[in-house]
């Protein structure tokens, strides 16, 4: 929207939330109408077909009843920006939320004018920029370690834009970020890139591309995407046909200096940005929801008894009549009888050599290329040791070693190691199971040895003694764990669930989640305190796995790479001591029966998991995944989404697991657990037809029977033979889904009465949310001490105080804090301290009086030597609001008098001069 003003590229395919409040069902009728026609549409076929204009002939009848409608694109409320702008959105959280590192910038640079050849030098240009070593990443690691960037080209406005983005920094660092990226694209424009790092881009994009079809979904999801999306932006059909062949050309254009010219043509001359950041404020949440809940009340208000039941009777109309079963049926083109009940097989070795390493070889249907995985024993770990194992996994590649830089290393691990990863691996299932090392990449066979030596060089000579390195990754480390839990909360309790029955999951979870950012925030302040501890630490796990002990060298290839690999591999472990590991037995937290998870978020997500034994069954079985999409479609979508609001429903079995219903952003948590109790009834009086039950059965099978690549099958079928209890017999589970009848799903009612008698529940959501439902939970969790500040009260600011509300506000709204635990300090003098950090905050800022004096004094708008604990007068607040308000392309002014003001008028003050500001 920032970037193109007006233009239809700024619609948010999930809506914006401020607009939907407004819409009504028939402008959701109309949209649908006019723009859902064969008319509109491009469609592609992907796969293996004996006859594939059978297929078009289904898409001819499916398409035929329509007429023909032509089609125009316009954008004709764009308006092109003409100089470069900089603005500011805040996004609601939690009051007392912690904002810090929650922000997200996004520099544009628009081009416009540029040719097809010039597009394609800048797409590719960003495929270079993003590469780890870049000298762009590279130099943003340096400014901005704990932030995480990408870059790619906009092709869908009206004009190309090179989009640079930045996520979990602080707000104030967006200009940072910008300059920046504008210093290096200048560097660009003069020398270009180096060979190497061209070189080294090419090869792992090249190998990506070769080993693209090794996904048994690259064609859904990647390949019939892309040439859909391209052909749209662009009108040429062809145009990710000629995107890929690019990058064989990208060593060629670096020599040439076309990227140095093409860089200094249109991101240096003068070009047209826009700086858009997003940061967090804590407390608007509140706000938004209350303005929202007059809203509704309003409206609601405003109806009468007719007109409300005239919406119940539509929206049950509706849930009556939306059965799609009868054009997936007719899409149809086989049966579940003759579904083929067979897997490919492969040739599979597996051998302990003398010196004791175990070597297991699948031979894949491949050229001159494998994948070469090494397995080390952490079992014998001490229980205190185990998060210094992940955080050591965790380090590795990005610091410098005996002989690279971080720098040369990320070059050379993207010319040499392929999808190269060295972490923590699981083995096994249940409480039998095995912690490793697995260092895991794919490789060429001329690139294999080369790969062993990185391998070997990050594992054994990284330099975990330089302890400010080490420290900027923690960070980072700690921020991204913080911002993932709160993203993606099921996630964490999911897994804490699992884990109470199994041990393997309660490792999982440990190394992961919640107790890892605990231990990071300790490894953190010990790096301040005694950085040699840590440093010992991390030398101790780098010894720990000098040993042989119980190797595994796995590799998928051909016979010519197996035999290549089996002597490099020997070699590698050849150097490596050999002792003898007792195996541990853990003793790690596990989850309660029910438990509550704080985060900021304007939602909920509600959970309940059970093992299979809980559910009275022997282990998973394969008619379950019919079964689960069955009871979502039928029951747990029309209830929690349509009738409730909840944006979906995660249902599903997981083979080593158990059975999860998890509703995903969720307005409710009593509603949801109320419709989950129900489904044991839903279930015994579901009668649904043979035929609808054979729709979800297909629609299951596919995951079993899709093939992998040969490469990737090949490796399947390696890791199964190394660990045959956590899979599941695919042959088995497509009988299972094939024999499933309606009898068989009334059976499963017994299952979901077992799931709400012995399953673990947990809910994820907003501070206030989970204290209004505080006795469903035996353990709240709440790892980044979010609160619920409305339940904070002042002794000297009473409610019925004149100053109550603005107090409220800022206080709630994290934008003053108080004098002490039971008291606001209303009366007290205000200082510029209390200043500077309110419009601090205002700006995506946090509580500290210092870094907000800093951050205005670098605009001007207050002395760097100012005293944070000096009195203001009333004039001195206007002065700097009214000049922070200019700065953001604002007006905004007041009377104001030269006379001391308490720390209650500011409140007053600023909760003004943000409505003003507001509108």
């Amino acid at each position: 929207k920032v970037t193109f003003p007006g233009s239809m590229v700024g619609n948010e395919y999930g809506g914006f939330p401020a607009y939907i409040p407004d819409m009504t069902w028939e402008m959701l009728k109309d949209y649908h109408n006019r723009y859902y026609h064969p008319s509109n549409c491009a469609a592609y076929l992907y796969g293996s077909f004996e006859d594939y204009t059978a297929f078009v002939k289904l898409l001819d009848e499916a398409f035929s009843p329509y007429e023909k409608q032509e089609f125009t694109r316009s954008d004709a409320d764009y308006t092109p920006l003409t100089e470069p702008v900089e603005v500011s959105f805040p996004f609601p959280v939690e009051a007392g939320s912690d904002a810090a590192y929650g922000a997200t910038a996004y520099y544009s640079m628009i081009c416009p004018g540029a040719d097809g050849d010039e597009e394609m030098l800048l797409n590719t240009l960003t495929d270079v920029l993003v590469e780890t070593a870049s000298p762009l990443s590279q130099k943003l690691l340096e400014v901005l370690p704990y932030g995480s960037f990408s870059c790619y080209i906009e092709e869908a406005g009206p004009e190309p834009a090179l989009m640079f983005i930045m996520d979990d920094i602080n707000a104030e660092d967006a200009p940072l970020f910008r300059d920046t990226v504008n210093e290096v694209l200048r560097d660009v424009a003069e020398n270009g890139f180096t060979q190497e790092l061209v070189d080294a881009c090419m090869s792992s994009l090249a190998l990506s591309t070769r080993l693209m079809r090794e996904d048994s979904s690259v064609g859904v999801q990647t390949i019939i995407p892309q040439l859909a999306y391209t052909y749209d932006t662009s009108g040429n059909p062809w145009s990710y046909i000629d995107y890929v062949e690019a990058l064989g050309r990208m060593d060629e254009w670096n020599q040439q200096g076309l990227y140095a010219k093409v860089v200094s043509d249109w991101l240096l001359n003068d070009p047209v940005t826009a700086l858009t950041t997003t940061y967090m404020e804590p407390g608007l949440k509140k706000a938004n929801d209350a303005a929202e809940a007059d809203r509704l009340a309003a409206v609601k208000a405003a109806m009468t008894e007719d007109e409300i039941k005239a919406i119940v009777e539509q929206s049950s109309d509706f849930d009556a009549s939306s059965d799609a079963a009868e054009y997936v049926a007719q899409l149809q083109a086989v049966t579940v009888e003759s579904l083929p009940e067979e897997v490919i097989e492969y040739d599979v070795s597996d051998e302990t050599d003398d010196a004791g390493v175990r070597h297991i070889d699948a031979i894949a249907g491949v050229e001159g290329i494998g994948a070469a995985n090494i397995f080390l024993d952490a079992s014998g770990l001490p229980q205190e040791d185990i998060h210094w194992f992940k955080l050591y996994t965790d380090l590795l590649g990005d610091l410098d070693t005996a002989w690279h830089t971080r720098g040369e290393l990320a070059e050379l691990s993207s010319r040499y190691l392929y999808d190269g990863k060295i972490r923590l691996s699981l083995l096994g299932a249940g409480d039998d199971y095995r912690p490793c090392l697995r260092m895991t990449w794919k490789a060429t066979d001329d690139d294999l040895a080369t790969g062993y030596d990185l391998m070997r060089e990050m594992m054994y000579d990284s330099k975990v003694e330089d302890t400010d390195r080490v420290k900027e990754i923690v960070t980072t480390l700690k921020n991204g764990l913080k911002n993932s839990i709160t993203s993606n909360p099921y996630s964490v309790q999911l897994y804490r669930a699992l884990g109470v029955s199994s041990k393997l999951y309660r490792y999982y979870s440990y190394i992961n989640y919640i107790e890892y950012y605990e231990f990071l925030t300790q490894v953190e302040e010990a790096l301040d305190a005694a950085p040699e501890i840590v440093t010992a630490k991390l030398q101790g796990i780098q010894d720990y796995f000098n040993n042989s002990q119980n190797a595994v060298a796995l590799f998928a290839g051909n016979e010519e790479s197996i035999a290549l690999n089996r002597t490099l591999a020997d070699e590698f472990l050849s150097h490596l001591d050999k002792r003898d590991i007792e195996t541990v037995e853990y003793d790690l937290p596990a989850a309660a029966a029910s438990e509550a998870l704080v985060i900021d978020s304007a939602v909920q997500f509600n959970g309940v998991v059970a093992d299979f034994e809980s559910l009275g069954l022997e282990a998973y079985e394969g008619g379950m995944d019919a079964l689960t999409a069955l009871v979502s479609d039928t029951f747990l979508y029309p209830l929690l989404r349509d009738q409730y609001g909840a944006y979906g429903v995660l249902h599903g079995a997981l083979a080593d697991g158990g059975v999860y219903l998890i509703s995903y952003r969720d307005p409710n948590v009593v509603e949801t657990f109320g419709v989950y109790a129900q489904l044991k009834d839903l279930v015994a009086d579901l009668h649904v037809d043979q035929e609808t039950l054979d729709g979800y059965i297909l629609s299951a099978y596919s995951s079993y029977a899709m093939s992998e690549g040969a490469l990737s099958g090949a490796l399947s079928a390696a890791l199964d033979t190394l660990d045959p209890i956590s899979g599941v017999d695919a042959v088995e589970c497509m009988q299972a889904l094939k024999a499933m009848t309606p009898e068989k799903v009334q059976e499963y009612a017994g299952l979901y009465e077992k799931l709400m008698e012995n399953g673990v529940v947990f809910t994820a959501g907003a501070a206030s949310a989970i204290e209004a439902n505080a006795d469903l939970y035996d353990v709240v969790l709440n790892p980044f001490d979010a609160q619920d500040l409305t339940q904070v009260e002042f002794a000297d600011v009473p409610e019925d105080h004149e100053q109550y509300e603005a107090v409220r506000f800022v206080f709630e709204n994290g934008m003053m804090a108080p004098k002490a635990e039971d008291a606001f300090g209303v009366d007290d003098p205000a200082t510029a301290g209390d200043l500077y950090t309110a419009l601090y905050v205002l700006v995506g800022g946090d509580l500290n009086p210092e870094d907000a004096v800093a951050f205005f004094a670098g605009y001007g708008l207050a002395p760097a030597d100012i005293d944070i604990d000096s009195e203001i007068t009333e004039a001195d607040a206007v002065s700097v609001m009214s000049a922070l308000a200019q700065l953001m392309g604002l007006e905004w002014n007041a009377e104001a008098a030269e006379e001391a003001v308490t720390r209650g008028d500011l409140a007053v003050l600023t909760s003004q001069y943000l409505a003003d500001l507001n509108g």
